[in-house]
């Protein structure tokens, strides 16, 4: 899938121009057994996070042993050692007479063939994804649909932009924070940060569900000598001119937050020298971005998916991220694994249950395992992960991707500078 990759940092950092002004109230969704409570307002205050993004450089991003957790299957959570288990056998008695479950996202194929059947199968529910060819497609056909009266959507899975300047200020939203009553949802000890990563700025609607690292740049080492490639300036080396590709920054996807990130850190003569003196070629879709590189057409590449990347390793090529330490060179981010439950959903049991499992931990593992992504439970087993994708403890001072000052403020402004830059103009 292509990860909606949403680029964010803290006000800090970043200092936008402009912060956009977030919807004020937003209705709630009447809990699974039968209560209801008040929604909080949407403030367009920042929201607080476990990543800073305070540090101008990005050293150990990544641990390259980290202890794997003991690995469990997919299933159902535990009522019987939960207290309140009463709240989760209604909650899921409701969603098995609901019967059906419909998650919005980008086109994903690991959802859509490995989570959804893992949730269908521990609790009988019919599972369907409502796709789009890209997260922001997705926001806009949703907030376009409720206009209209029609809620097509139980569940989303959302980038940063589509979420944080789409979705939320149309109220798309129902509160998520009650609706989490898993066992062991406020065990800090669970969490990375030590709590539930709630990434709006109420902490209430939007779970962020990965700790995701984004490695600007992607190479062939079997093509390309990597060991000369150790900062931002070695890229500009004539010798590389039309070995380079990446995913167009002009349209929503890993280009464009890696092509902001590259501007705002390293400024406009460094990105003209790059993108335009470099000869890059643009490539719109992840499979050809990784056969790209695996194949050495082009063995050097800006924005390849880390699913992508995955999927041509297990085929056998070569193929790795360039853990570059220049700042703007890597970043935390949340890809298009933003979760949120939709206001008026047609089955609204069944997406809180489904929230529910896939903060568990054999759902953050079925989840782990078909996305290769870290995720924000801390028990999993990360055996099967690219060590490289195994955040360190660098990864607290890493540019947050998904801070919603950046994504609300500066990152918008970069998105159009930068498409004024690639076009020439």
């Amino acid at each position: 899938m292509a990860l909606g990759v949403c680029h964010s940092m803290s006000a800090t950092q970043h200092k936008p121009g402009a912060a956009l002004q977030i919807a004020a109230a937003l209705g709630l969704l009447l809990a699974a057994c039968g209560g209801s409570s008040a929604p909080p307002s949407q403030a367009a205050a920042s929201a607080s996070s476990p990543v800073s993004a305070a540090a101008k450089a990005a050293p150990s991003v990544a641990s390259a042993a980290a202890k794997p957790a003991a690995s469990s299957p997919a299933a159902k959570p535990s009522a019987a050692a939960a207290s309140g288990s009463q709240s989760m056998d209604q909650l899921v008695a409701a969603a098995k007479k609901e019967g059906q479950l419909i998650v919005g996202s980008a086109a994903d194929p690991s959802l859509r063939d490995k989570i959804l059947p893992a949730f269908q199968k521990a609790y009988g529910i019919t599972t369907q994804e409502l796709s789009q060819p890209s997260s922001t497609t997705l926001a806009t056909k949703l907030v376009q649909e409720s206009a209209a009266g029609i809620h097509s959507a139980d569940v989303t899975l959302e980038s940063g932009p589509g979420a944080a300047s789409i979705m939320l200020p149309a109220k798309l939203y129902a509160p998520l924070k009650p609706a989490l009553i898993i066992p062991d949802v406020n065990d800090a000890a669970t969490w990375a940060g030590g709590k539930v990563w709630f990434q709006d700025p109420e902490q209430a609607y939007v779970v962020r569900l990965v700790r995701q690292i984004r490695y600007t740049f992607t190479a062939n080492p079997g093509k390309i000598d990597v060991s000369t490639l150790k900062s931002a300036n070695d890229f500009l080396n004539p010798s590389l001119k039309g070995k380079i590709a990446a995913y167009d920054p002009t349209i929503s996807g890993t280009g464009q937050s890696a092509a902001d990130g590259i501007l705002h850190a390293l400024g406009v003569d460094y990105f003209k020298k790059l993108y335009l003196d470099q000869k890059i070629q643009f490539g719109q879709d992840d499979r050809t971005m990784g056969d790209w590189v695996a194949r050495g057409t082009y063995p050097i590449a800006i924005g390849v998916a880390d699913d992508e990347r995955a999927r041509q390793i297990a085929a056998g090529f070569k193929i790795a991220p360039l853990p570059i330490e220049t700042p703007g060179m890597s970043a935390a981010q949340c890809g298009s694994f933003l979760l949120g439950l939709q206001n008026q959903a047609p089955h609204p049991n069944a997406a809180k249950l489904f929230a529910n499992w896939l903060l568990t931990k054999p759902g953050m593992q079925a989840f782990q395992d078909a996305e290769g992504q870290a995720v924000i439970r801390l028990d999993t087993d990360t055996s099967k992960l690219d060590p490289a994708d195994i955040p360190g403890a660098g990864y607290q001072t890493l540019p947050d991707e998904c801070a919603w000052d950046w994504l609300t403020g500066l990152r918008p402004q970069l998105n159009t500078q930068v498409k004024a830059l690639v076009s020439g103009s």
